[in-house]
């Protein structure tokens, strides 16, 4: 199977549709744990930026298994938290010419709770998101 050249999107869907324990679902989770291992698809500021520059509330889709995927799954739409500190940090690295790329764990609240139990919701909130579980992106 050539699954570098699959999208990670499609990669994720087969993961989630493979059977348990078979070699095809071993085989996608080790290609997506090496996409997950180097991903910079999305820095701190990038998202701040659709958060809080736009206002658009973030639909943030996760590798499988990472922390924040084993806690809700999927996806969950949510609003950056940070403390004023984070707060003047992010603006000044997007006023950076160049702009400066943070990568790391963000606070978050749940806006959209779904099927989320409020233990799911807790543990999310209370533990936040790495940036590199994040394989993808919608705003409202």
């Amino acid at each position: 199977m050539q699954l570098k050249q699959i999208d990670t999107s499609m990669l994720v869907q087969l993961y989630e549709n493979a059977d348990d324990n078979s070699v095809t679902k071993q085989t996608i989770a080790s290609e997506l744990e090496a996409r997950r291992k180097n991903n910079q698809r999305f820095s701190k500021e990038d998202l701040f930026h659709i958060n809080k520059t736009l206002n658009r509330a973030l639909t943030v889709s996760f590798f499988p298994n990472t922390k924040s995927y084993g806690i809700i799954g999927n996806h969950v739409t949510i609003d950056i938290v940070l403390t004023d500190e984070e707060l003047i940090k992010l603006l000044q690295n997007q006023a950076a010419t160049p702009p400066i790329k943070t990568y790391g764990h963000l606070k978050i609240k749940v806006l959209a709770k779904h099927d989320l139990t409020s233990e799911q919701i807790f543990e999310l909130e209370e533990h936040g998101i790495d940036t590199s579980e994040v394989y993808e992106v919608m705003h409202i």
